[in-house]
């Protein structure tokens, strides 16, 4: 179920094609995290933020956009949660 674009799953395909570095929320914690490297390459990655009782929060690397379309890394963010 998709929810309206201020909630959970707010990123389109569109959003996935971006050159921009730096983080985009999907909602729920989920994030596409996008840099450049040195040699002018660009990475996406997804990253799911989380924070266990009394600690700091937490980044967990979920996989490449490469290896991991956006509906797969939605469902792993949902088992996480």
């Amino acid at each position: 179920m998709r929810e309206a674009r201020g909630g959970i799953e707010k990123l389109g395909i569109g959003d996935l094609r971006t050159t921009e570095p730096g983080l985009q929320s999907d909602g729920g914690n989920l994030y596409l995290r996008t840099s450049i490297g040195p040699d002018d390459k660009i990475s996406r990655g997804w990253i799911f933020r989380f924070r266990l009782p009394g600690k700091r929060p937490r980044d967990m690397g979920l996989g490449s956009l490469d290896s991991i379309g956006l509906a797969k890394a939605r469902e792993l963010a949902q088992q996480y949660r």
